[in-house]
Parts: C-alpha cells; structure tokens; sequence
C-alpha cells in the first residue's frame, strides 16, 4: 500500500493512525483509507502550512546567502 504525506493540525490528538502525533506541521505518512477519518476530522492536511512553507523558504534563502558571501570571500583578494 502506498503511503503520503500528510500533516499535522492542532486539532490533533497524541495519536494519529496509531502512530504518535511527531507535532503541529510535522509529516506524517499515512494510507489513503488511513487517513480519511483524519482529513474529515481536520486533525490532518494534505498541503503544507504556510508556517512550514515560510520555513522552507528562509531555508533557502539563508542557504543562498551562505553561498554568496562564501563565494565573495573566497574570490577578492586580501
């Protein structure tokens, strides 16, 4: 059976699917037939939360900025 990825609402519970709740915005990997008293429950989402989004995004940004300023110190002379 193949699993998604779900995620956590604060509306969970300590337990989701028989597997404990890893947080809010956390992953979770669940069957569909797993899943559904969750999604009509709303202790799950299919998409991601903007909280996980913006996160990613910092990530990112932050790991570009590393980069640039790695590259610049390593490319102008002393």
């Amino acid at each position: 059976m193949d699993t998604k990825v779900f995620y956590i609402t604060e509306k969970a519970g300590d337990f989701i699917a028989g597997q404990r709740n890893p947080g809010v915005d956390e992953e979770i990997h669940l069957t569909e037939a797993q899943a559904e008293h969750y999604l009509r429950e709303e202790l799950i989402t299919r998409t991601k939360p903007k909280s996980v989004k913006d996160a990613e995004k910092a990530e990112k940004a932050a790991a570009e900025a590393t980069k640039s300023e790695t590259k610049r110190l390593t490319s102008s002379p002393p």
